[in-house]
């Protein structure tokens, strides 16, 4: 299971026990705010997580092309040596 999955299946199940106590002790108004900053801390979360995935992702493709491109002169010589094989 991923890093992400995990903190946020134990956030959820913390903001459950939290809600619990809340009703319990007949602060149900006082939850319903706290659950909203709750709520609005997790959706940054997920949106950092997004934001860094499609950073790596960008990240990936850039590196990928470079290596492509240093791949490139290498083919070049190989090229030259065969010619100079065939020619002789």
């Amino acid at each position: 299971m991923s890093r992400k999955k995990v903190l946020e299946e134990y956030a959820s199940s913390k903001i459950e026990e939290l809600k619990k106590i809340f009703k319990e002790c007949g602060e149900e108004m006082g939850w319903e705010k706290i659950e909203m900053n709750v709520n609005k801390e997790l959706e940054i979360f997920r949106e950092r997580g997004m934001v860094i995935k499609e950073e790596n992702r960008e990240l990936n493709e850039k590196n990928i092309n470079e290596k492509r491109a240093t791949k490139s002169p290498k083919e070049r010589e190989c090229q030259k040596r065969w010619g100079v094989e065939d020619r002789e």
